[in-house]
């Protein structure tokens, strides 16, 4: 049987350490990948940043459409985008009218 002494101890720790590193690092990950722009209305000196960003031609916006009509859908179509498609492309012009917008 293996003596007691300072070598379980410091394996125990190194785990223990380890094991919070990676939880550090999972959670700083997470983080910096979700919401990347959800909070910038809320958070002044972000959406300042942007605006100047945006004013300086810095910034390029790529969107696409979320839920268009396909031919044999049998769904009601407005310029080629359902219901849903339509309130989500309204949906994001007013949050980039807020959001770009001189107030």
């Amino acid at each position: 049987m293996a003596k007691s002494g300072r070598f379980p101890l410091l394996y125990w720790t190194s785990i223990g350490l380890l094991v919070l590193m990676l939880a550090f690092t999972g959670w700083w990950w997470y983080r910096s990948t979700i919401g990347s722009c959800d909070n910038l209305l809320d958070d002044p000196v972000s959406r300042a940043h942007v605006q100047r960003m945006w004013q300086a031609g810095r910034i390029t916006v790529l969107m696409r459409h979320t839920d268009r009509c396909r031919d044999g859908d049998g769904q009601h179509c407005v310029d080629g985008l359902t219901a849903k498609g339509e309130t989500d492309a309204k949906a994001i012009g007013a949050g980039m009218k807020r959001l770009f917008s001189d107030n």
